[in-house]
């Protein structure tokens, strides 16, 4: 995962801290379907899914059933009045989107201009694919944060866009939005969690966040390969991202075989004759060119 070249210190040290754990920081995961659930993403398969991990210390209250969740955090309080405050959380949207990168600018965008946010960070990240708990590649997305005006203020929202090929980004939204402000004057500045301030808090977690962001399961197929050394067919299923497609059946005539993690399969021929081998993954078939076997 690369997010880095505007980044300090501190900010990069939380991003690596992160790197690798979008399906596993956390016991709960959210499951964002993307096959079928708007116009945009017909031809995707419904297995595909938008994987976002619910941060440590936040507990899933609502989510995935219409692209949107909410996470509840733990307290926050004013630093001289310890009964003024409330819960931080993260509310969490995703959107699928047709016409390439980069749609989290575009999405975030409008409380830049109209609301006066500061755009804190924007950069690359990569996204990780998992196919059956392995994961055989990564997306390069776009990330941004930006923060509430003001020289105190706490809300934060992060975002990252990615493609799932075809033209199809997607794209996870996280707004953190309590609280508003560090300063509660006269009770001082707002802390969570018994001594963080708020902003560095709602910051951390932000970026976190991104962290948690995984895709899972097959994207539509790209490409089968076949070469053919008498009669065993060996080859590789790659989608269309070019990531191997691992756990795919390959039909050599009547002849199968399963590709293996790095989506490799070696099919033997029953009989003499010319062949594809074709495949099935993601809501699309592929096929390879035709191979002779002696």
């Amino acid at each position: 995962m690369r997010f880095h070249s505007r980044l300090t210190r501190l900010t990069l040290v939380i991003m690596l801290a992160f790197v690798g754990t979008a399906s596993a920081s956390a016991g709960v995961v959210e499951h964002v379907r993307v096959g079928g659930n708007v116009r945009e993403t017909r031809g995707f398969s419904a297995s595909l899914l938008v994987d976002i991990a619910v941060l440590p210390r936040y507990t899933h209250v609502t989510g995935a059933k219409d692209l949107r969740g909410t996470w509840e955090g733990p307290e926050y309080h004013a630093q001289k009045k310890p009964d003024l405050g409330g819960k931080v959380g993260i509310d969490w949207t995703v959107y699928f989107t047709l016409g390439g990168m980069p749609s989290t600018v575009t999405q975030l965008t409008p409380d830049v201009r109209t609301f006066n946010w500061k755009l804190v960070q924007q950069d690359t990240l990569l996204v990780p694919h998992v196919v059956k708990g392995t994961t055989v590649g990564t997306l390069k997305g776009i990330a941004v944060l930006i923060r509430s005006p003001g020289s105190t203020g706490a809300a934060m929202k992060s975002g990252v866009s990615f493609p799932l090929c075809g033209g199809l980004v997607a794209t996870t939204i996280f707004d953190l939005l309590k609280p508003n402000d560090d300063d509660v004057a006269p009770f001082g500045n707002y802390i969570v969690a018994g001594g963080t301030l708020a902003s560095t808090w709602n910051h951390d977690r932000a970026l976190e966040a991104l962290g948690q962001v995984s895709l899972n399961g097959y994207l539509p197929l790209g490409r089968v390969t076949a070469r053919a050394t008498g009669r065993t067919v060996h080859g590789t299923v790659t989608d269309c991202a070019g990531h191997p497609a691992p756990g795919v059946v390959v039909h050599v005539g009547s002849a199968r075989a399963t590709t293996n993690a790095a989506g490799s399969y070696t099919a033997h021929a029953r009989r003499a004759g010319r062949y594809s081998a074709t495949a099935s993954a993601g809501g699309r078939t592929a096929a390879s060119p035709r191979v002779r076997v002696r």
